[in-house]
């Protein structure tokens, strides 16, 4: 895309003999006489990059001209041309940030030139950076979205487990999910009651837990009753979802 240049000076010639050194890389070239002049041209063209204007000019000079510049269109890259003597007088205006290169008279055309494209690959750098900056919030939104949605996810999938061994908890069976290891990993409060456990069995060995009656049944899938103290059981066996373990039931009889 072709780069658009803005010129601004009230002295036609040096407008001309500008544009000319300019010309030799591949830029759109638009003019000013003075400063309004060329904040006209920039609302007109917003997407100008560079602005080459200098000093002193009727109506607005160049340092006037980039302090306005500044607020509205800070993107653009502001070269200004200036006598030695103006130095002081636009001090400010250097301090403050508002002047990208300043440029002494009588310039030198492959330092001018060399300005222009360092502002051109600048201001095209810093517009990259912003649309990045954007996709990086839009990321950073959608992600936090995910996070929110995955975080309610998790939270009713815990409500849920925990709404599930609430109910397991007031079965009057005894629940046993043993895994392929033979380790318990899930058990009900009544399976815990009937052995006399006061603690956890969950994460034990069942071979660790259960009595000879339940081991052999567990071993063999026996359907005969199982004996414990005075209390006959039941025995029932399902596969465990997801697993090569064994959900263990048992159903108290009398």
């Amino acid at each position: 895309m072709t780069s658009k240049i803005l010129i601004v000076d009230d002295e036609r010639n040096i407008r001309r003999a500008l544009k000319r050194l300019i010309n030799d890389i591949d830029v759109e070239v638009f003019e000013a006489g003075d400063g309004i002049e060329a904040l006209a041209c920039v609302n007109e063209h917003p997407d100008i990059k560079v602005v080459i204007s200098d000093q002193r000019m009727p109506n607005m000079g160049g340092a006037e001209l980039f302090e306005r510049l500044t607020v509205e269109h800070d993107q653009m890259r502001r070269i200004l041309i200036t006598g030695f003597t103006d130095l002081e007088s636009i001090r400010s205006t250097i301090n403050d940030g508002s002047v990208y290169r300043l440029i002494l008279k009588p310039w030198d055309d492959d330092e001018l030139l060399l300005s222009v494209v360092q502002g051109i690959n600048d201001y095209e750098l810093a517009q990259e950076n912003k649309l990045l900056h954007k996709k990086v919030l839009i990321m950073n939104k959608e992600l936090e979205k995910k996070v929110e949605q995955r975080t309610r996810v998790m939270q009713m999938n815990i409500k849920s487990l925990e709404m599930s061994h609430r109910i397991l908890d007031t079965l009057p069976v005894a629940i046993y999910c043993i895994n392929e290891d033979n380790i318990i990993i899930d058990s009900n409060e009544i399976s815990k009651t009937i052995l006399d456990h006061q603690s956890a069995i969950d994460g034990l060995d069942f071979h660790d837990v259960f009595n000879e009656n339940m081991i052999e049944a567990l071993d063999t899938h026996s359907l005969n009753d199982i004996q414990i103290r005075d209390q006959t059981w039941m025995p029932l066996y399902s596969k465990l979802d997801g697993h090569d373990g064994t959900i263990f039931i048992m159903s108290r009889k009398n």
